[in-house]
Order: structure tokens, then C-alpha cells, then sequence
């Protein structure tokens, strides 16, 4: 049977939320994209919740932390020119203000949550205590 209701799942997303699948792909790593896609890394995002979790991380993101903060978002925004590729020295930049900001750490914890939430359908993932 094709699983054609979890392929849809994937339509609009990023190829970095697809493992990376453009650079895989070039690297010929992946012989087979419907194999690619019914490995275990991938059924989180075939979950009826991902797209919650994925509007939720988008809002930790472009809320401001704080009155007079910007948001990671603005900080990208300063960042980036849309014209001009990012060069070693922004994309270090914007590591580090997403590490120190918090947001990387509210990104994980709610990326926690929403695995333990849905540990009954997504067993396959590690969550802390496991190791």
C-alpha cells in the first residue's frame, strides 16, 4: 500500500526538516526517496500534531522575549541580506544569539514535550532519562 496521506504531510516542508534531503540527494546517499521517507527518523512528521509543534516553534521565534527585545526573527532580519547569501561570520553570529537568547532551550523543551506527549505513537525517538 502507498502511504499517500503521510506523503502529502510533507508538501511545502523545508528539505532541512526532510534530513537534509538536497544535500543527501547530491551526495547520493539516497537511492530510493520512497525508502527515504518510510524510515523511522521521518514519522514524526507524518504525526496530526507536527504541524501544531511546528506553529508553536515559529511563535517562540517572532515573539520578542521581552518589552524593547527584539525576537530571533528581528535579529535575523538584521542580520541577513535577502540579496546576498549568509557568509561564516552571520551564521555564527545568529548561533550564538539563538544559544543565548533562550530560544534554542525553548525550542528543545517543547520539542521534548511534544515527543513525550506523543511517546504512544512515536516510541522510536529518545527522550531524556532514556540513556
Amino acid at each position: 500500500a502507498f502511504p499517500c496521506e503521510n506523503f502529502i504531510c510533507l508538501y511545502g516542508l523545508h528539505e532541512r526538516f526532510l534530513n537534509n534531503m538536497v544535500s543527501r540527494f547530491n551526495e547520493k546517499l539516497i537511492p530510493d526517496f520512497y525508502e527515504f521517507f518510510r524510515e523511522t527518523w521521518c514519522l514524526a512528521l507524518y504525526h496530526d500534531r507536527f504541524s501544531d509543534f511546528r506553529d508553536e516553534v515559529r511563535e517562540l521565534l517572532v515573539t520578542s522575549p521581552g518589552v524593547g527585545m527584539d525576537s530571533i526573527e528581528d535579529k535575523v532580519r538584521e542580520v541577513v541580506d535577502e540579496d546576498v547569501p549568509m557568509n561564516d561570520a552571520q551564521k555564527k553570529q545568529l548561533l550564538e544569539i539563538y544559544a543565548s537568547s533562550g530560544s534554542k532551550r525553548a525550542v528543545e523543551t517543547r520539542l521534548l514535550s511534544f515527543l513525550s506527549y506523543n511517546y504512544y505513537h512515536l516510541p522510536m525517538y529518545a527522550k531524556p532519562g532514556m540513556v
